[in-house]
């Protein structure tokens, strides 16, 4: 794969070419340089924690979902990808434990395309049929080592069937391994 020099050159669409500008990102990290999830390819990287790692507006299922080990962390991603898709016709929303799921659950009823969810969370509203991952493209693993270690690893495994991308903080063999048996690498 040729990496990619600039957002320009990314093959994105230029409503998020627009955004990513709005945003003060001029220049891809290391990591987003690779265009292999563009290329429908998965990727496992290994990054310093900060390093920013995401749409069709036709589906009311999500078409991304990024987990998260924590709340806090899932509200710092979601600020995120809020100020990526503000004022276009991307839907999205947050779903995590220690909150009542009644307003989570009507939020995911008007239709969303990027989900940031606890894996707790997630397994509990897809075990309920709240969420359905007919229309999903791409799981991102933020932190996944740490799910992991917190033994999120049975949630993590009933979902990982699609296009992915794990984003591990520590570069401990044994998490890259139990993901090389999920990921359709190059």
């Amino acid at each position: 794969f040729k990496h990619i020099e600039s957002f320009k050159s990314s093959g994105l669409r230029e409503v998020l070419i627009e955004k990513l500008v709005k945003c003060n990102y001029t220049t891809p990290t290391p990591i987003q340089k690779y265009p292999v999830i563009i290329n429908g390819r998965d990727m496992m990287t290994t990054a310093q924690t900060g390093y920013d790692l995401i749409f069709d507006r036709d589906y009311c299922e999500p078409r991304c979902v990024i987990m998260s080990p924590t709340r806090e962390l899932a509200i710092q991603i979601h600020d995120v990808v809020f100020k990526w898709i503000h004022e276009t016709c991307i839907g999205q929303s947050i779903i995590y434990g220690d909150s009542t799921t009644g307003h989570q659950r009507n939020t995911l009823a008007n239709g969303i395309h990027i989900l940031v969810v606890t894996p707790g969370r997630l397994n509990d509203f897809v075990s309920r049929g709240y969420i359905s991952f007919k229309s999903l493209r791409f799981i991102v693993l933020n932190e996944a080592d740490r799910m992991l270690a917190m033994d999120f690893k049975p949630d993590i495994e009933k979902i990982l069937n699609h296009e992915t991308m794990v984003d591990i903080h520590t570069r401990q063999t044994r998490w890259q391994m139990i993901f090389k048996r999920y990921l359709k690498l190059i």
